[in-house]
């Protein structure tokens, strides 16, 4: 179907249309007068978005200030805060529970069971009426009551806001009181756990003499023990040298010994090396010239046999100082070694006891201030809300007004009636222009012709 066609159907049907947006307007009517007037009245809670450390008192930003607003959420749209509403209202002599009475008889036959009093029944009937929302960027929470005046409206809301924020007070107040009883009795356990640490301490000093100068005595040894090290390396290399010569003094012939490699350490045998070579060249010149039998010659000879003994005696003691010195300086070293072990394992131990001391004295002295403190939180009253904007009564309805329920009923009377029209058309399939017919038949329409009265055609495909 055309947009022609269309608005040809609309012409041809506009007694339906008429009549279905007559009927439409007229329930809109109807609905307007019948529907009470709602007016709605909203107060702003400023929630603070900081949380307090239990142990340091510190105040931090919350990590999760849409959980926390949802939380808070809760407890505004509880039951228990609206049943501290009704009981403000009934103070100030803004409700009466007489005039709820019949109709709760009515809506639950008047049974006094758990939770169907009729405190109960009117706070979930309040909670109805009620909307919470949460703003987690401006840290708020918006309470919005609906009522019948917005008066009425008005005060229930800020009713809600000043439950809320005593609910709140009250629980901050019981919640530091629980408080200090727990950090009371946390106080008495690390006092406990303080003297034990100190009494662990005074048995090891006691025990194994280690005080603080023990750290100097460590460094002591330590330093000892470096020097034996080396001590005994230097030995080592010596013993490694006079072994050596020895071992080449009993591979070498007496006559050789004054040509035998000395060391420095070696003085007795160096002068009996050079004495001896002194005395093999003149017992040489007394042979050629005297003879072997020559008295000068056989001294000689007995001389050469002594200081050949002095080389021998010399290398083979030095050889014998050298290991045993060795021997000694790595008992020394093992020695010296375990005493600082000893006493490595003795500071280790004594720093983790008085690790132990320092760390459960920090946190007695965190509990006790902080048990202090929420004692005396306990005492002062300390509110982290506060109403922002009070709610105030509104002339402006919130439901629609009756003029906005009639242009509704405006336009939904023309829609239905122009949908009427349509399917009232397509049922008895008319055919009202030239534009229809070539849609019908999927040809091309080759003339029109006017007939007799105005505005009536006869269609030849």
């Amino acid at each position: 179907m055309g947009l022609l066609s269309f608005f040809a159907v609309l012409r041809a049907r506009f007694m339906l249309i008429a009549w279905t947006l007559l009927i439409c307007v007229g329930i809109a009517i109807l609905i307007g007068l019948a529907v009470p007037s709602r007016f709605k009245a909203e107060a702003v809670i400023q929630v603070d978005a900081r949380t307090e450390n239990l142990l340091t008192g510190m105040m931090e930003p919350r990590q999760r200030v849409q959980e926390f607003l949802g939380q808070q959420s809760a407890i505004i749209g509880s039951r228990a805060n609206a049943l501290l509403v009704i009981e403000d209202l009934i103070a100030t002599g803004d409700m009466s529970l007489r005039a709820y009475e019949e109709l709760w008889r009515r809506k639950t036959d008047g049974e006094l069971l758990p939770g169907n009093d009729l405190k109960t029944w009117i706070a979930d009937d309040l909670l109805r009426h009620t909307e919470i929302s949460a703003d987690p960027l401006k840290s708020t929470l918006t309470i919005r009551y609906t009522g019948p005046s917005p008066a009425l409206s008005a005060r229930y809301a800020n009713a809600f806001a000043d439950a809320y924020m005593i609910l709140v007070t009250n629980y901050r107040k019981s919640d530091s009181y629980r408080n200090a009883a727990k950090f009371g009795d946390e106080s008495e356990t690390f006092k406990k756990r303080l003297q034990a640490a100190r009494d662990a301490l005074h048995e090891f000093q006691q025990r194994t003499g280690f005080v603080t100068i023990g750290t100097q005595q460590l460094e002591s040894a330590e330093v000892e023990l470096g020097s034996i090290t080396a001590r005994l390396a230097e030995a080592r290399a010596d013993d490694a040298e006079a072994q050596s010569l020895a071992a080449l003094l009993k591979r070498t012939p007496r006559k050789d010994y004054a040509t035998l490699p000395m060391p420095n350490a070696l003085a007795p045998g160096r002068t009996a090396q050079a004495r001896l070579a002194t005395l093999i060249a003149q017992m040489k010149r007394i042979d050629d010239r005297y003879g072997p039998q020559h008295p000068d010659y056989i001294e000689a000879k007995s001389e050469i046999a002594r200081l050949e003994n002095v080389i021998h005696t010399s290398v083979l003691e030095r050889a014998k100082y050298t290991k045993s010195r060795v021997d000694y300086l790595n008992k020394e070293a093992a020695l010296q070694r375990q005493r600082v072990l000893d006493l490595q394992d003795k500071k280790q131990q004594f720093d983790i006891l008085e690790k132990d001391v320092e760390t459960a004295r920090q946190t007695y002295d965190l509990i006790t201030a902080r048990t202090q403190q929420e004692g005396l939180q306990a005492r002062v009253e300390s509110v982290s809300v506060f109403l922002l904007n009070q709610a105030v009564p509104t002339t402006k309805p919130s439901q629609p007004t009756f003029w906005m329920i009639v242009v509704v009923g405006f336009i939904l009377g023309l829609g239905l009636g122009g949908t009427l029209a349509v399917f009232v058309e397509l049922m008895e399939a008319r055919v009202r222009g030239d534009m229809t017919i070539q849609f019908s038949t999927r040809r091309p329409v080759l003339a029109t012709m006017r007939l007799g009265l105005p505005h009536k055609r006869r269609l030849l495909a």
